[in-house]
């Protein structure tokens, strides 16, 4: 099963020359990406720590923005796609 994690990035930093990411994942509900085109509701992992990993293992990038009292993820399969480069 290929699970996908998502989560915010508090800082970005070298280690040991390599770049590395600082991030507290997010808690997605399972079925959240089955409706495409509607973003998923998420919100921070309360259970999890802050984690560092390499950057190079980040595959995909998502958008979080507040709304009232939740936060709204928007991915490319949410219809927003990302431009890179």
């Amino acid at each position: 099963m290929n699970h996908k994690r998502f989560g915010r990035v508090h800082s970005i930093a070298t280690v040991n020359g390599e770049l590395h990411v600082a991030y507290e994942p997010w808690s997605v509900p399972h079925m959240a990406f089955s409706v495409l085109s509607e973003p998923a509701v998420v919100a921070v992992d309360g259970a999890a720590d802050v984690t560092i990993v390499p950057a190079d293992r980040v595959g995909q990038l998502a958008f979080v923005l507040p709304c009232g009292q939740r936060n709204v993820m928007f991915t490319k399969r949410s219809g927003f796609h990302f431009k890179s480069g």
